[in-house]
């Protein structure tokens, strides 16, 4: 796929997985909050503080969620596809 085809989301998402691969969290890396709705891709959580792109859980020893969409206080995350 050429340069010109490639859409900068799709780039966007292939540094950002060679960082996470690069750059994981550290240990005891948490982000205390409070679920509200879970789908079957998305949870919605109140998180206050979080930004777009941050890794983080909800309770202690969860796996991680990227978080893809804020809301205010409120924070879509989405489940983290690869360690």
């Amino acid at each position: 796929m050429t340069l010109a085809k490639r859409s900068w989301r799709t780039m966007k998402n292939e540094l950002m997985q060679r960082l996470r691969l690069k750059y994981p969290p550290p240990d005891g890396y948490c982000r205390w909050g409070r679920i509200q709705d879970v789908s079957a891709t998305l949870l919605n959580a109140w998180l206050p503080g979080v930004f777009m792109g941050e890794l983080c859980c909800i309770k202690p020893g969860e796996e991680l969620a990227e978080v893809v969409g804020i809301n205010g206080s409120k924070a879509l995350g989405s489940h983290r596809s690869s360690p």
